[in-house]
């Protein structure tokens, strides 16, 4: 039987099985498409967690959008603030003897109206007015508060 016999045997086969609809089409697989559906829903919940923690820390009111624009830059300028003052901790062992300028030597962008209205041992308040209100934060991690220390 030489090479051209067996060709034909083969084809021959081939062609004289039967084809049906089913064999053309296309299967859906569902595993990839649970596993990207899956991938969607928790990089949505990481999303939703970390836009709600960082609002969480701006004191919520009632109040006219010039006032809520004040709370904003409150709870931005203590955020600075707040990672100078424990980079002070961290040089000094605690936070005693910090004053707006020690920290101005951490953020020299610190802006003018933080002051350090107390500071002892392992725990301070900072303090800002911004136009009629006045805004504190007692700290280490706390949430900012209309009002003074």
């Amino acid at each position: 039987m030489g090479l051209a016999a067996i060709e034909g045997l083969c084809t021959r086969r081939l062609k004289a099985r039967p084809v049906d609809a089913d064999s053309r089409a296309v299967t859906f697989r569902f595993g990839p498409v649970l596993s990207v559906l899956l991938a969607a829903a928790a990089l949505l919940g990481a999303i939703h967690f970390f836009l709600k923690s960082v609002s969480d820390n701006t004191p919520k009111s009632s109040a006219s959008p010039v006032a809520q624009a004040y709370a904003d830059r409150a709870a931005q300028d203590f955020r600075s603030a707040a990672i100078a003052a424990q980079a002070y901790a961290a040089d000094n062992g605690s936070y005693d003897g910090m004053t707006a300028p020690a920290l101005r030597g951490y953020d020299a962008a610190l802006p003018s109206e933080v002051v350090v209205a107390a500071a002892a041992g392992a725990s301070y308040c900072l303090q800002a007015t911004l136009g009629p209100e006045t805004y504190s934060q007692r700290g280490p991690a706390a949430v900012v508060t209309p009002g003074p220390c």
